[in-house]
């Protein structure tokens, strides 16, 4: 049974300030939904999101993407 939940965009796609994420977003960012589309089953590594860390610098989360996104790679 696939799980898809309504996502704006992309995680990938911009530097997340984390006092604003949505739980989508959060989601996304702990693993537990697509980094592209937010759908929950069949996940696999598939890159890196990008927090801002208050201080000018940027902190990393390893994000996975369903199998539909495997091979995009990309944001678009």
């Amino acid at each position: 049974m696939s799980t898809e939940r309504p996502v704006a965009a992309d995680v990938r796609a911009a530097l997340l300030d984390p006092l604003r994420m949505t739980s989508e977003q959060t989601s996304q960012l702990q693993g537990e939904a697509c980094a592209r589309c937010g759908r929950m089953d069949g996940l696999s590594p598939g890159g890196y999101a990008y927090t801002s860390s208050g201080k000018g610098g940027r902190l990393a989360h390893p994000v996975r993407v369903c199998r539909d996104h495997r091979s995009t790679g990309g944001t678009q």
